[in-house]
């Protein structure tokens, strides 16, 4: 069974939207593969780097579902360059 609208399911439910935008959100956080970042993972250890919780970006999405998803990828593409990426230094 499909989530209801809006919501993003854990495993193997996830839309192909919702893996788009998550894909949006890695390639501007890390940079595209063509210009230096890590391939796009659904689980990983590159998720924690770009701060969420656990290697699953989808069990800290799920209870503030697509919309918060949405704004994090909008976020993201407010970087001016299309190679520069959002990843922190050690000093911040």
């Amino acid at each position: 069974m499909l989530p209801p609208a809006g919501v993003i399911a854990q495993g193997e439910e996830v839309s192909e939207r919702d893996s788009a935008l998550l894909k949006r959100f890695w390639v501007a956080f890390f940079g595209s593969e063509t210009n230096g970042g890590p391939p796009f993972v659904m689980r990983g250890e590159g998720w924690k780097k770009a701060g969420f919780q656990r290697d699953d970006p989808i069990s800290d999405l799920r209870a503030c579902g697509r919309l918060a998803l949405q704004q994090l990828v909008r976020g993201s593409s407010r970087v001016n360059a299309p190679e520069a990426s959002l990843q922190f230094d050690d000093q911040g």
